[in-house]
């Protein structure tokens, strides 16, 4: 009798252990799943996106306007999850933070204004930059850029596609 009552124990024991055994590996495996879904939907978007950075014609000191270009296929926005970076000339950097105020204040960047790719103002999609449109970005930088020197400007949206250009102040 008592042998039967430890192998009754026994057999149930086993049993729970791989019903939870089970239920563990496929939770892993729906969770597993859904990450690989969530990495080709972002793969999906990164390959549909492209961007492009326009320097301003000349630049005499101050606030630097570079214009966006939304080349892609689809809409972005979000801008304060993008990333902004400038590195100088003398090999020095800063990574500016966003704000929603213009002029930006020292070291941040804005986004002045959405347009349509003839210049018009956007109507469509508000604050969205719809492909085909433009942006423009300005920043305040401190220290300045001093007459001749050049800076590399990287505009990054919150999927990892970037865009660089280049800044040279000029004389008059």
């Amino acid at each position: 009798m008592e042998n039967i009552f430890v192998s009754v124990i026994s057999l149930a024991l086993i049993i729970i252990s791989t019903v939870t055994m089970t239920f563990s590996t496929m939770k892993s495996t729906s969770e597993l799943a859904d990450s690989i879904k969530q990495m080709e939907a972002q793969s999906s978007i990164k390959s549909r996106t492209d961007i492009n950075a326009i320097p301003p014609e000349q630049y005499l000191g101050g606030i630097i306007d570079i214009i966006i270009v939304n080349e892609g296929q689809t809409n972005l926005g979000s801008f304060p999850d993008w990333d902004a970076i400038v590195q100088y000339e003398d090999g020095s950097g800063n990574y500016l933070t966003y704000t929603t105020s213009y002029p930006p204040g020292e070291n941040q960047w804005t986004v002045e204004g959405l347009y349509l790719s003839n210049g018009d103002p956007e109507i469509f999609n508000p604050n969205i930059l719809d492909p085909g449109e433009q942006m423009t970005v300005s920043i305040e930088l401190n220290p300045d850029l001093g007459t001749g020197e050049s800076a590399s400007f990287s505009i990054s949206t919150p999927y990892g596609v970037k865009s660089r250009t280049y800044v040279t102040t000029i004389t008059e």
